[in-house]
This record gives C-alpha cells, sequence and structure tokens, in this order.
C-alpha cells in the first residue's frame, strides 16, 4: 500500500515538476534476504558442527576405551587356556591395536574444530556486526519512506502546497537509501567472501581427517583380517558328533556318507575300540597320522594354527603387533574325542569318581578294569580334556563308549561333603572311635586307629552333637571335621559354650539351625550367645535367665555388644527390647564406635529410638574422626541425617582437619530443620558436610548462620557450603555465605577455590559476585593454575568470552610463560582478553573543560604553600541501596592508599546512604562490613511495597552502630550528614556534627545563643532523607568549611582554622544512569479518554524529572563542584561508574547488584592512574584531626 500510494504521487509531481525530482525506488530485498539466510544457516551449522564435533570426539574415545578394555580382558582370560585361549590373546591384541589406532583420529578433529571456532568468533562475529549495521540502515531507510508517504497524503501538485515538506523528505529518503545501498552491498560481498572462507577452511582442514581415517581403517582392517585369517586356519569342531560316537552305524562305510569332521578326525579313530587294544607296533600307514617313533618330525597340528603372519599383508606400523597364537602340543592331532572319553573314563575309575568299595575289594557286577599304561608327557590328554570342559561329558553318561553310567553315579553321590557342613550322622559309626574331649551333648572325636580305610571321615577330628535324648537315642550331627588337632580344638571350645545352650532354650535342632549358628559362630568366633539371639532377631529368647545375663557383654575382638549387632542389622524390634530391659548405651567399640555410628547407617526409627534414652554420645568421634552425623553422610542416609540433627547433633564438627580458624561454638539447628525440611538438598549428604552444603534457599542459609552452623565447615571433598553453591548455581545463597563473612580462598581437595569452580560453570552473576567480595584472582589449584586459565575454552553462548572480560578487566593477570596448556585467552603472550559488554547511551560530558580545570587547579595547588592546606575532604552521595558502589569505590581507593580509608580524611560529608556508610566507618567498620551490611540491609529493610517501614532500617542500623552512640561520641574523622527540616515550609538544610558549627562557635565567642536552640526540643523535628535538598553534599561541605573558617579565624583560632584549607576534594557518586529518551511529557486539556491517558503519563514524568533534578548528584552539580574547588586551588577527585542498567535505590535483584558492584570494580581499574595519583597526595603527609 506504501509503494502504491509512493507511485501515484511520483507520478503527480512528475507530471508537474519532470523527472529529476525523485530517483529514489523501493527495490527488492530478495537477493538480500537470500544472502542472509546463507549467513544465520553458516552461523548455525558452524555452532551445531562444534557441538557434533564435541560428541564425536567424546564417542572416539569411549570407544577406544571399550575396545582397549575388551582387548585387555580377552588378552587376560586367555591366559587360562591353550587352544582356545591362544585364539582369545590374538583376537585381544588386534582389538586394542585398533583402539590404539582409533585415538590417532583426533589430532585432525581437534584442528577442525579450532579452525571452526576460530571462523565463528572472528569471521562470523564481524559478519553480524555488518549485517547489525545493514539492518539499522534499512529501518531508517524503511522509516524515511513512512515519512515520505505521510508528506504525501499532504501534498498538491496543483498549488504547490507542502512541497517544501515534502522536498525534506525526499532528501532523507534518498540519503538513507545511499546508506542502506553500500551497506547492503558489503553485506552481499562479504557474505560471499564468508561462505568461499568456510569452503576453503573445510578443503584443507578435512584432508587431514580424510587421510588420518583412511590410514586408520586400513591398518585396523589389515590387522583384523590377518587376525581372522589365523584363526580360519585353527581346527574346526562339531561337538554335536560326540554323541554319534558311541553309536556305531554297520551301514556308515558302506554307504559312504562324508563326514564335517574327515578334516579333523581320521578314520581310525572313529571306532570305539580302546587304544590299548590296537598294536602297539604295528605301523600305520595313513599319511594322515604321523608316527609316536619320530620325535624329530613336526605334527599334524603344525598347520592347524598359523603361527607365522606375513608381513607383506599388513602395513609396517604393524610391526609391534604379535597375533602369533603360540605353539600347539606336539601331537595335537593324535588324540581323538573317543580317545579322550575312554581316557576319562578309565580315569573316573581310578580318582576320585571310582566306585565304592567293600573291603577293598571290587563288587562282583563291577569287573576291574586293567591298569591303564602310564602315558608319556608327550601324549599328555590335558590340552583335549581343557578344550572339551564345558561339554561336561558325565552330564549325559550315554555319550561314553564302553562306560557303564551307574559307576559314574556312584563315584559323584560319594563325593565328601565340606567340612565345615552340617551333616546328620548315627552313634553307631562312632563306636570303635575314642573320645578326645566331652562338654554336655557335644564331643570331639579323633581319628580312628588304625584307619581300615572304610569310612572317609575316620582320618579326621570330628566335633559332634548330641540330639536330646528326649528326641533320639542314636542321631547326632557331625558339626565340623579337620585333619588338625588344632583347629578342631578351637572350634570345639567355640561351640561347647554356645550351641548344646543354644538348643536347649530354642527347643530346635536340626540340620539347617545349626548350620546357620555354625556358620555365624566361624566368622564370628567371640561372640556370645546374646550376639547370636540379637543378630537372628529372636526377642522371646531375651526372656531367659541365661540370655539376659549376657545382654551387655562385648565381644572381645571387635568390642561390640548385642545392641550394636541388633542396630547393624536394623533390627528396630529386637533395639526396642534390648532398651527396655535397659542395656548399656555407652560402650564404645574397638574402632572408637558409638551405638550412634551403627545407628547413623540404618534407619531414622532406631536414631529415634537411641535419642530418646540418652544424647550423651551424640557428638563422639570415632578412631577414622567421624562423628554419627558423618556417618550417616556416608551412608547416603538423608533421614538419618535429619534424625541426628534434630536430636541435637553438632553440625559444626568437621571430619577433616582445617588449617584456618573456624568457630568453635556448638551448631544446633534441629529446630531450624524441623520448619525447613523440603528445602534441603538430599542428594549432597552423602558428601558431608553441615546443613550449610545442604541448603537450597537463601532463608535456610540465613536460618542456620544465626544458630551459629560453621559458615567456613568443608565436606569429604573438603569443600565449604560456598563451594557447593557455586557448583549448583545458587547466587542469592552464595550471597547470603558472603554477605556472612565466609572465607573464599579456602581450596577442596584439589586446591580449587570457589571462583575457580565457577569459572567452569556458565553463571555469570557468581564469578561477578566472588570478584567484588575480593576473591583472590591470583590464587593456583594444586595443579598450578589460576581461575583465568580454567576457564573452559568451549563455553557456548559467548559466556567465555564474557567471563575472561570479566576476570581481565578487575586485574586478573595472565600465566607465566612456563605454564603448559594456555589458550588465548590466558597465554603469556596472548592478546585476547574476552569482548566487553555492550556500551550504553551516556550524557553528554564537558571532558576538555574538566580536565582543563584540573590541570589548572594541580598547577595553582602547586604554587601555593603546601602547609597552608592541609585538610582532606571526602563526600559521598545518597543512593539507597547504590551506596554498595560507594564501598566498592573506596575498596579500591583503599588498596591504593594502604592503609584504612577512615585515617586518609579529616571531614566527612555524606547524605542519606552516604550518610550511613560514613558513620558506619567512623565507629569502625570496615569497609567490607559495610557492603556485606548493604546486602544484608536490603532483605530486611526493602520489604513489602513503598513506602517502606523505617523500624527495620533503624533496627539494623542499631545493631551495627550501637543503640547508645552519639555524634559527639567519634571523635574523628569530622563529619556531616546532611538532612532536611521537613516540620516547616519553606524546608531547610540541617546538619549533623560532632564538632562546633560556625554559629555555635560565634555564639560562645559573644555569650549569645542561638535562635534554634531555644525553639524548643529538638527530638520532635521531623527529619528527612538529605537527599532531598543535597544528594551530593560537595556543595553543602565546601560552604560549611568556608563558613567555619570565617569563625575559626575571626575568633582568634588560626590553628584550627588551618584543617578548613582543603588540600584534596574526593567525591564518589553512587553511578551514573543511562542515558533513556523520555516521551509525553505535554500536560495540556484532555478531550478523550485516550488523551486523559496521555496526560496522566505526562504528569508522571514531569513529577519524575522534579524529582530527579532535586536530587541531583552528577551533571551540573559535579561542574560547580569542580569550579570551586579551582578557586580553592584544592585538586578535585570525582569518582562516578556508568551503569549498563538504572538501578533503582531499591533494587534488591542479587544479579543486577553484582553487575553494578563489578561495573563499579572495573571502573577503578581503568582509573587506576588517578588512584596512584590521589594516594601520593592521601599519604603525603598526617595532621591530627580537630575534635
Amino acid at each position: 500500500m506504501m509503494q502504491h500510494q509512493y507511485w501515484v504521487t511520483k507520478k503527480t509531481v512528475q507530471k508537474k515538476f519532470g523527472s529529476k525530482e525523485d530517483e529514489c525506488i523501493v527495490s527488492s530485498d530478495a537477493e538480500l534476504d537470500a544472502k542472509l539466510e546463507l549467513f544465520q544457516s553458516i552461523s548455525e551449522s558452524c555452532l551445531q558442527l562444534q557441538r557434533y564435533l564435541d560428541q564425536y570426539q567424546e564417542r572416539l574415545c569411549i570407544l577406544a576405551q571399550e575396545e582397549n578394555s575388551l582387548g585387555k580382558f580377552l588378552r587376560d582370560a586367555g591366559k587360562n587356556t591353550d587352544a582356545s585361549g591362544k585364539h582369545m590373546v590374538s583376537a585381544g591384541k588386534a582389538i586394542s591395536y585398533s583402539g590404539q589406532q582409533r585415538v590417532s583420529v583426533r589430532p585432525p578433529l581437534l584442528r577442525l574444530y579450532h579452525e571452526v571456532e576460530t571462523f565463528r568468533c572472528r569471521a562470523v562475529k564481524d559478519m553480524r556486526a555488518t549485517v547489525s549495521a545493514m539492518e539499522k540502515a534499512r529501518i531508517e531507510y524503511r522509516a524515511a519512506l513512512s515519512w515520505m508517504k505521510s508528506a504525501s497524503t499532504q501534498l498538491d501538485p496543483d498549488t504547490g502546497r507542502g512541497l517544501d515538506n515534502f522536498r525534506k523528505a525526499q532528501g532523507q529518503v534518498r540519503e538513507s537509501k545511499k546508506m542502506f545501498d553500500k551497506l547492503t552491498l558489503d553485506v552481499l560481498q562479504k557474505i560471499d567472501l564468508l561462505a568461499a572462507a568456510r569452503c576453503n577452511m573445510f578443503s584443507h582442514v578435512l584432508s587431514n581427517y580424510q587421510s588420518s581415517f583412511l590410514a586408520f581403517s586400513t591398518k585396523v582392517a589389515q590387522t583384523l583380517q590377518a587376525t581372522i585369517d589365523t584363526m580360519s586356519e585353527a581346527p574346526q569342531y562339531e561337538f554335536c558328533i560326540l554323541k554319534s560316537l558311541g553309536q556305531v552305524d554297520s551301514n556308515q562305510e558302506e554307504n559312504g556318507v562324508p563326514d564335517k569332521d574327515q578334516m579333523l578326525f581320521f578314520q581310525d579313530d572313529f571306532k570305539d575300540d580302546a587304544q590299548e587294544n590296537s598294536k602297539p607296533e604295528s605301523n600305520i600307514t595313513d599319511n594322515n597320522q604321523p608316527s609316536n617313533n619320530t620325535k624329530d618330525e613336526p605334527s599334524t597340528s603344525g598347520n592347524l594354527i598359523n603361527t607365522e603372519i606375513e608381513h607383506n599383508d599388513i602395513n609396517e606400523d604393524l610391526a609391534g603387533l604379535n597375533l602369533n597364537c603360540g605353539d600347539q602340543p606336539a601331537n595335537f592331532g593324535s588324540f581323538m574325542p573317543s580317545q579322550l572319553l575312554q581316557s576319562l573314563n578309565m580315569n573316573l575309575h581310578e580318582g576320585s569318581l571310582a566306585p565304592v568299595h567293600v573291603n577293598n575289594q571290587v563288587k562282583p557286577s563291577e569287573p576291574a578294569q586293567p591298569p591303564a599304561k602310564p602315558l608319556s608327557a608327550k601324549e599328555s590328554k590335558m590340552a583335549w580334556f581343557k578344550l572339551f570342559a564345558e561339554l561336561d561329558p558325565l552330564a549325559n553318561p550315554d555319550n561314553i563308549p564302553g562306560s557303564n553310567p551307574n559307576q559314574i553315579f556312584r563315584g559323584l553321590l560319594n563325593f565328601e561333603e565340606p567340612l565345615n557342613k552340617v551333616i546328620e550322622v548315627r552313634s553307631d559309626n562312632y563306636i570303635s572311635r575314642p573320645i578326645h574331649c566331652r562338654e554336655d551333648s557335644m564331643l570331639l572325636y579323633l581319628p580312628k586307629i588304625p584307619n581300615d580305610g572304610r569310612n572317609s571321615k575316620d582320618k579326621y577330628y570330628e566335633i559332634v552333637l548330641h540330639k536330646p535324648f528326649t528326641e533320639s537315642l542314636h542321631q547326632m550331627y557331625s558339626l565340623f571335621r579337620s585333619e588338625s588337632r588344632e583347629e578342631c580344638e578351637e572350634r570345639f571350645i567355640v561351640f561347647k559354650e554356645r550351641i548344646p545352650l543354644y538348643v536347649k532354650i530354642t527347643k530346635e535342632c536340626n540340620v539347617a539351625s545349626l548350620q546357620k549358628i555354625c556358620d555365624t559362630l566361624s566368622e564370628h568366633r567371640s561372640w556370645t550367645l546374646a550376639h547370636l539371639v540379637a543378630h537372628y532377631g529372636l526377642c522371646e529368647l531375651f526372656n531367659d535367665p541365661d540370655i539376659q545375663k549376657q545382654i551387655d557383654d562385648i565381644d572381645p575382638t571387635t568390642g561390640i555388644t548385642p545392641l550394636m549387632v541388633a542396630i547393624k542389622n536394623n533390627n528396630i524390634r529386637m533395639v526396642q527390647s534390648l532398651l527396655s530391659l535397659n542395656c548399656r548405651l555407652d560402650v564404645i567399640d574397638t574402632e572408637g564406635n558409638t551405638v550412634f555410628h551403627y545407628a547413623a547407617a540404618s534407619n531414622k526409627e532406631i536414631v529415634n529410638a537411641l535419642t530418646a534414652k540418652t544424647i550423651s554420645f551424640l557428638n563422639k568421634y570415632n578412631k577414622q574422626g567421624y562423628t554419627p552425623l558423618h556417618m550417616a553422610c556416608l551412608a547416603d542416609a538423608p533421614d538419618c541425617v535429619r534424625a541426628l540433627i534434630l536430636a541435637g547433633a553438632d553440625v559444626n564438627l568437621s571430619a577433616t582437619p582445617r588449617s584456618y580458624n573456624t568457630s568453635t561454638i556448638p551448631g544446633i539447628v534441629g529446630d531450624v530443620l524441623q520448619d525447613n525440611q523440603p528445602k534441603l538438598y538430599q542428594q549432597d549428604m552423602k558428601r558431608g558436610g553441615t546443613p550449610l552444603h545442604w541448603a537450597i534457599s537463601r532463608e535456610v542459609v540465613e536460618a542456620l548462620a544465626n544458630k551459629n552452623c560453621d559458615i567456613n565447615a568443608v565436606n569429604f571433598d573438603g569443600r565449604t557450603a560456598l563451594h557447593i553453591m557455586v557448583l549448583r548455581g545458587r547466587l542469592e545463597c552464595a550471597i547470603a555465605l558472603l554477605s556472612r563473612a565466609v572465607e573464599h580462598s579456602i581450596g577442596d581437595n584439589e586446591g580449587n577455590t570457589p571462583l575457580h569452580l565457577a569459572a567452569k560453570q556458565t553463571n555469570i552473576a557468581i564469578v561477578q559476585a566472588l570478584v567484588v567480595f575480593g576473591a583472590e584472582l591470583e590464587a593456583k589449584n594444586k595443579a598450578g593454575f589460576t581461575a583465568r586459565h580454567i576457564v573452559p575454552k568451549e563455553m557456548s553462548n559467548n559466556n567465555y568470552d564474557k567471563i575472561l572480560y570479566i576476570l581481565h578487566s578487575v586485574g586478573a593477570e595472565r600465566c607465566s610463560s612456563s605454564t603448559s596448556g594456555c589458550g588465548p585467552g590466558c597465554a603469556a603472550r596472548g592478546e585476547y582478553n574476552g569482548v566487553p559488554p555492550q556500551a550504553v547511551a551516556r550524557a553528554a560530558t564537558r571532558e576538555m573543560v574538566s580536565d582543563m580545570l584540573t590541570a589548572a587547579t594541580m598547577a595553582r595547588a602547586a604554587a601555593m604553600n603546601g602547609d597552608e592546606k592541609v585538610g582532606r575532604l571526602l563526600c559521598l552521595d545518597g543512593g539507597g541501596i547504590r551506596g554498595l558502589v560507594l564501598v566498592q569505590l573506596l575498596l579500591n581507593l583503599e588498596a591504593a592508599v594502604g592503609r584504612p580509608i577512615i585515617e586518609c580524611f579529616d571531614w566527612v560529608a555524606g547524605t542519606s546512604t552516604g550518610g550511613i556508610l560514613a558513620l558506619a566507618l567512623a565507629t569502625g567498620k570496615s569497609l567490607r562490613d559495610c557492603q556485606r551490611l548493604y546486602f544484608r540491609m536490603k532483605e530486611y529493610a526493602f520489604v513489602g511495597s513503598r513506602p517502606y517501614p523505617s523500624e527495620a532500617l533503624e533496627t539494623i542500623l542499631k545493631e551495627n552502630l550501637g543503640t547508645q552512640t552519639v555524634m559527639a561520641d567519634i571523635k574523628k574523622p569530622n563529619l556531616m550528614i546532611l538532612a532536611v527540616l521537613a516540620d516547616r515550609k519553606p524546608v531547610d538544610l540541617h546538619i549533623f556534627r560532632n564538632y562546633q558549627s560556625a554559629q555555635e562557635i560565634l555564639n560562645e565567642y559573644n555569650g549569645t545563643t542561638s535562635p534554634h536552640a531555644e525553639a524548643g526540643d529538638q527530638s520532635t523535628v521531623v527529619f528527612l532523607d538529605g537527599g532531598l535538598m543535597g544528594n551530593n553534599p560537595t556543595l553543602d561541605a565546601l560552604t560549611e568549611l568556608a563558613e567555619l573558617r570565617l569563625a575559626l579565624e575571626g575568633t582568634g583560632q588560626h590553628e584550627k582554622a588551618k584543617n578548613t584549607y582543603l588540600k584534596v576534594v574526593v567525591s564518589c557518586g553512587t553511578g551514573l544512569i543511562p542515558v533513556s529518551k523520555l516521551k509525553d511529557i505535554d500536560v495540556f486539556k484532555p478531550e478523550s479518554l485516550w488523551d486523559t491517558a496521555r496526560v496522566a503519563w505526562g504528569l508522571s514524568n514531569i513529577g519524575g524529572l522534579l524529582v530527579d533534578q532535586a536530587t541531583q548528584s552528577d551533571g551540573r552539580v559535579v561542574e560547580r563542584a569542580r569550579s570551586w574547588c579551582w578557586s580553592l586551588g584544592a585538586p578535585y577527585y570525582r569518582f562516578a561508574p556508568q551503569m549498563s542498567w538504572d538501578v533503582a535505590m531499591d533494587e534488591r535483584l542479587d544479579e543486577r547488584l553484582v553487575t553494578m558492584l563489578w561495573e563499579a570494580h572495573a571502573y577503578m581499574r581503568s582509573q587506576r592512574d588517578r588512584l596512584v595519583e590521589l594516594a601520593t597526595l592521601l599519604r603525603s603527609h598526617d595532621i591530627p584531626m580537630s575534635g
């Protein structure tokens, strides 16, 4: 529509005035938009490529590690077997080699990543700036066209009305189009160059990657192929034919069915005849079987597994990889499965699986086997036995030719039981065996002498328990057997005092129960019967008097009691039973653990049951240096942690020794924890620490700190609560800790301070907070790296650039030349310092005039007599919470001077927040104390809606300045605190002083009284903030000193008057807000609803203008002060940093406040030349301050 209207107007104008009047054409932006889409695609694809490269490298490393682990596993597993193990070793080496070669692909990937990063941070960034300028020009061009459209509607070509306005619009369109066309051309050309540069970069970098990848694939393929060739030459066994070996088919030879194992098994070996039945001296003519008489000839197995690899088949890089499967048994091929099974059958009759004998005679039904011919080592069948071990032929006896399955099963049934297994026996078997010891129903039998061998148990010392006679006369249980007399006697002593009594009380005597108690006593030989009952949870047995006598017995080996055993088993019912019997709770085991240490790893019900009895040992350390609370943290038992804290556990007791001073005040925080259980992070409890480490909100941190919870306590990783808040990104919790003077220089177990950890995170606000609270920028961890060095280079969203600039702007040094692994942001010879924030609009300044006044002032000061000017004046502006800026400015000045700031000035003037800061410094507070005071004050003073009640602020000031302190108590320095008398019209300025005013000096000299003193009680006067009349107190302070000088000189006090001649004036502001455009300031009679809204908005803006003018602390006020100081010959230093936000006086957001403070810190860093100059003036000489 706009273009149509423009062309209609254009044709009318050309018809009347000719074609030269307008040459501006609205051209299509299709080509430009296409190029911009291309640029956007290039930018996004570069970022996406970096992410893919990160994932690719990570998975590449993981795959290489997995291949290495698999290769190592195969090599280790292959050592246990002979034949298949050698293949496993060969395959393991090949897989490990593949993992090693896979890592070689990483260097070209890393180079590609850095090339893309450089391309994105330089070329793409520059291109984005050009595109931004072009977009701005395009908007201006469109706006000019819109203006011309509006002018064209009012143009009358016939009369010429509106022609001048149209020509102005036409000229604006012409200029804006010229700029737009120029930038459009730049954009089109640069995008083409950008695309070409990216292609050129890829063509160079990817060629290296392609070469590396092809080399990797070639080497690995050759290696794996060589391994496959080696394994393919080995014999391939089909174990499914084993069963058919025992079923000879008479038609097999006639039918001539080809056998799949013909390549490995020889025809003679398919027969089931034993090898011993054949003629040993017969000549074997089969070419496939070597002669046993020829020792030097190679065996048939020599070619089964190729032990050599042709070097021509593998690249020279594989020379270090040995795929040799090793040497095979000499006669590997001469032992066939049938021979092995026959040998196995023969061994079953000879070994431990032999059939049961009676009177050393073989049963008639089982014919004796002739003794086997001893085999030489060369003919050993162990290799084949191991090879077929997985088949377990005994599981299917039908597969064993010529064997009787019953013999095998009888052998299996005669396996001896484990020596510690409880078995049921009869007394008849022990008639002929002597008794060594007897205790009630338990006996220790000696071995049978002489031993006839009929019973394998006759050779052992044996502990036997008689079943109660009320149940059986002949049934007994064999509890333990051993060939060692000493071991059996030790077991007998352990058993005899516990098992008979246990059987008597429980009335339970069977194999299962006896086995359970014997196993337990074997593991805990010094336990009493009470320990056993507690272990099994048999609560009702503690009613027995014999067991109640042992309720407090202590295990002499470990020092634990039955109660500790019950707690260890998490048996709350047993614990309650023991507590009801008043068992001892003060026992400490050999490791220093109390019952609470055991309960810490159980459950909260047990903890509550114990703490209901006593809390005497709740904070006891064991020998490892842990309290029960630490043990609960180690056990990852958050319920127990809460229960212990609620019971009164001291959270300030640390498990880790510390080299710095810490609080010795007990931290009992149970009531706080009771109210804030959901606000604790359970996952952090297993790492130890205090509830401060687990807090997730500022309110919990404040409550715990008020309960004396040690803010510098460390967890098991050596980290304080501040470390944890930095890692979790909890800014408000970190600020709360920093406001409590937490130690921010403590390093964890790796030496990392909170600033090191913050530099690795993406939370810029926390880095700024640590910097402005004084974190040491040059602190090094155990690896020798500073925070600037460990800023992640691959950080996205430009956070790397921002964090790097944050550290650089406040003085973080680069690494030394000896430090390795440095990036461009920290290298000793690097020049990259990050990217500063975007510049904000600033008010117009008169820097040239100010510099001339400063130079003239210094010249006049140098020409004057230095002895006449000794006074030093500090002026502090008002600004609410922006008083933090004053603190930050003075911190930098104090560091430059090298002494407390309050000792550097004779006169201090302050308005509003500046007055509060002046009073705090005068009463002995440090600047860091004031900084922490402001952060705490904002949480209590700015609550609710405006106007805020003053009670909270008054309470905080009384706590920090004293409830009885008055101005007269402060002797040094001389203070001027500005306020406004609001109980009269017109209002008047009032100055609170700690010295005599000019009027008082004159009245005292003349013997008269001030009218103000006779007006009445000053306590009834209403005061308002002094910022309403003098938000920048410099002019009022200079006026006050001029009047005071006249009064002192007029009364003859010339020595005191010298202090009023100023040597230097320092003025500190609370920050310059960015300039913004103000609209709708007209006030007129409204004619519609919309006009009413505009008038209301205009009145509001005018009101804001009046307030800003009344409270103005910069601009002309500063220029007047500078000119006055020039006339006095006193150097004037004004410090007021430019802020990126219009921070309100009641701002509570921590992000904005820490950004404001960092900007102030960086500003003072940039003014270090002026700071050095000022510090020299302040240090030149000191004078006593007047009272």
